[in-house]
């Protein structure tokens, strides 16, 4: 399997690499070892709760 990452998404995996030391391969692996975990409800109360989460830190800004 190949998978595209838009560049935007690779500069915020560089900036995780930074600050936490994960490489960017290691984490995206690890975001999909817990994506495939959840059902579909599971991913969509996560994808509520992120948003919301966003939504306060921008305000917070």
């Amino acid at each position: 399997m190949l998978i595209v990452i838009p560049k935007h998404l690779q500069d915020r995996l560089r900036k995780i690499e930074e600050v936490e030391g994960i490489p960017p391969n290691d984490f995206v692996a690890q975001a999909l070892e817990v994506w495939t975990l959840t059902d579909d409800e599971m991913r969509k109360s996560i994808g509520i709760s992120v948003m919301r989460w966003k939504i306060q830190s921008l305000r917070r800004d």
